[in-house]
């Protein structure tokens, strides 16, 4: 189908899977299908009791050359804990993931949150930052690294982009907006 000329505009191809995804759930097919390590069907959840979720995600704008990022920790029931977007100059797709990832961790951190499920869905920023090589590179990511070694009960894992919806709209929202730095959203 895909492959059919003319080929699809890229409305028509997402308007075509977003039904063919419709109509696989109306058939009551399980949460669980795996597909090597990947699941479909997958949703966001919430993290356990006593525990923070926090969900981050950057969006990179190459024509602009800006970055911008977001983050969300979430507690059990999904309750808002706090939230941060940011933007600045430079950088690329894997930095503005690195960055907004640190700047996830340091907010949890300062916020005392000491039991972290941590979800990002860029599975090049977890590889890189199992990569000594790309640490000599990037120095964001062994910023990174420190700050997961910090004396907490901290679980970084990925999960596909549909399951971090929230941080990714507002990521492609944070790359629009002109003021530079981090800015914080408190529940107060």
């Amino acid at each position: 189908m895909v492959f059919e000329a003319p080929g699809w505009r890229v409305n028509e191809a997402w308007r075509r899977f977003c039904y063919e995804h419709d109509e696989i759930l109306s058939y009551g097919i399980p949460n669980e299908i795996d597909i090597g390590e990947e699941r479909l069907l997958q949703q966001w959840c919430c993290p356990p009791e006593r525990k923070i979720k926090l969900n981050v995600d950057g969006s990179f704008m190459l024509a602009n050359l800006c970055m911008g990022g977001r983050g969300i920790l979430r507690a059990s029931k999904g309750s808002w804990v706090v939230g941060f977007h940011s933007h600045g100059d430079g950088g690329n797709a894997l930095v503005t993931e690195a960055t907004t990832l640190r700047e996830g961790l340091d907010l949890a951190w300062n916020k005392g949150c000491r039991f972290i499920l941590c979800e990002v869905d860029c599975k090049d920023l977890l590889q890189a930052l199992e990569d000594d090589e790309s640490m000599r590179f990037l120095p964001v990511l062994q910023e990174v690294q420190e700050r997961l070694q910090n004396q907490w009960f901290m679980e970084l894992s990925w999960i596909p982009r549909d399951c971090n919806k929230v941080a990714d709209w507002l990521a492609h929202q944070g790359v629009m907006i002109d003021l530079s730095g981090v800015r914080i959203f408190d529940q107060k």
